[in-house]
């Protein structure tokens, strides 16, 4: 019988309930037994006994790197472990350890990045090292089976932050280390799976594992194969963290890029092209989003009113509070026009078709010219698309909000010359990420939007550019 049960039922618990073949007997064998009492472990994570755990500390761990610095630097481990008592990853050193192109002073320093992120420091890789004989054979250690890629996400709750800084870094990483789906991703942040989990999901067949969803119950977590540091081949800009927010000195990604990766996430997802392909999908309409909370167009219904009038078809208003992001990437992937405030949802126009408009509103003093995030992607060689940007030139036609928090756009904690300054100036001064109260005063603006100027710059737009085969416009204004 086995004698470690008792051991293996308190275990470990990931969330995600998957076949048990493969395990350790004795863990299948708890498991038919008693299902409430024995951990559940996704279908690339098995219980190593006895004789593996021996195998596993006569090899060791190895590393092979590549690059001159912490930004630029992957690496690929066999046998990296995790310890869950110390919270840290462990280096197992034996006689067979190899060590390629590692530094001297990664110790210090860090050995690679975790994020794609430029300039932020806080998302380094490091490890400890210990001698593989300290990993006692009575000890529980998991073993994750074949590749797996860990790295942190940056901000789960930003489509722009999601594409940018994860999912198409991630993407290419894949393309890099695989020639399929079977990569395990390995979340290394706590923040909740959320509102995209299912966007990460689709770069890989097996079930994401995150180090804050696995109870501490085993001593360690062993992985065949790790690779760590992502490819920045995809980015096209940087946040602001080390100087003011700008595009990329050197891009490297294209149109043909994003749509080859663009076409890829839509089949994973099982989306077709056009919104429930209705009959507005087969002639075009546009797309407004919508913001419920701040940054809000005041005058949203009469814009929607209008530029259905003038364009003579179907306006659909999309949110994250009211589409999943499935639907969003359904919907623009036949749109004619996206619009909306400077924000995250905008990173959805590298799902429109070819010939399509990107609008871009931008609240009272925030300058169109500074914060090029959106008109950069759009403008990518052989992604085909027109932007256009909107701003708000109007004192009038702003509502700010200084009661509110700080990071909400609030100035009340600042003295009473700063307020004055802030409400008073003309444009918002060039300023690095992410706390300067000008900038969060006036990006947490609400707008009414000048519909006429808005119609009429489209139109302008459109007077030199062929217009979508499925869009038309009159001139009848109400």
């Amino acid at each position: 019988m086995c004698s470690r049960l008792p051991m293996l039922v308190v275990l470990v618990v990931v969330e995600l309930v998957v076949s048990t073949s493969n395990r350790d007997p004795c863990y299948t064998h708890c498991f038919t037994l008693n299902t409430e009492t024995c951990p559940v472990l996704p279908s690339t994570v098995s219980i190593m006994n006895y004789d593996d755990v021996s195998i596993l500390t006569s090899k060791g761990t190895s590393v092979w790197c590549h690059g001159s610095s912490l930004s630029n630097r992957r690496c690929k481990f066999n046998n990296l472990c995790y310890s869950f008592k110390h919270q840290q990853f462990v280096f197992l050193h034996s006689h067979s350890s190899i060590l390629s192109g590692v530094p001297y002073n990664s110790q210090s320093d860090g050995l690679c990045e975790t994020s794609s992120v430029i300039g932020h420091n806080k998302f380094v890789f490091r490890y400890t090292d210990l001698s593989a004989e300290f990993v006692g054979s009575d000890e529980t250690v998991l073993m994750v089976d074949g590749s797996t890629l860990i790295f942190h996400r940056f901000s789960a709750d930003n489509m722009m932050h999601v594409f940018h800084d994860d999912i198409l870094p991630v993407y290419h990483t894949l393309l890099d280390i695989s020639s399929d789906l079977s990569v395990t991703l390995l979340l290394l942040d706590d923040m909740p799976r959320g509102y995209f989990d299912e966007i990460y999901q689709a770069l890989s067949d097996n079930d994401i594992l995150q180090l804050s969803r696995v109870q501490q119950a085993a001593a360690y977590m062993c992985f065949n194969t790790v690779h760590v540091g992502l490819s920045r081949f995809s980015l096209w800009y940087q946040y602001g963290f080390d100087r003011p927010q700008s595009p990329l000195d050197t891009i490297y990604i294209n149109g043909y890029h994003i749509r080859s990766f663009t076409q890829f996430l839509s089949a994973r997802l099982g989306l077709v092209q056009g919104y429930r392909d209705t009959a507005e999908s087969h002639r075009g309409y546009i797309v407004l989003v919508s913001r419920r909370s701040n940054r809000r167009i005041i005058n949203e219904n009469q814009l929607i009113i209008r530029l259905s009038q003038h364009f003579n078809t179907t306006v659909i208003v999309v949110s994250m509070e009211s589409h999943s992001v499935r639907e969003l990437i359904e919907i623009c992937s036949s749109a004619s026009i996206l619009i909306g405030m400077h924000g995250s949802l905008l990173t959805l126009s590298m799902f429109l078709p070819e010939s399509a408009l990107l609008v871009e509103i931008f609240p009272y003093t925030v300058s169109s010219q500074n914060y090029l995030t959106y008109s950069t992607l759009t403008s990518l060689s052989g992604l085909h698309l027109s932007y256009l940007s909107v701003s708000n030139i109007f004192e009038r036609n702003t509502i700010t909000h200084p009661d509110r928090p700080p990071l909400l756009g609030g100035i009340r904690h600042l003295s009473a010359s700063e307020q004055l300054v802030i409400e008073t100036s003309t444009s918002v001064p060039t300023h690095l990420c992410c706390t300067d109260p000008h900038w969060l005063y006036r990006i947490y603006q609400d707008t009414i939007v000048d519909i006429d100027s808005v119609t009429t710059l489209i139109d302008t737009v459109w007077s030199n550019t062929p217009l979508p085969p499925t869009l038309t416009h009159t001139h009848t204004h109400t």
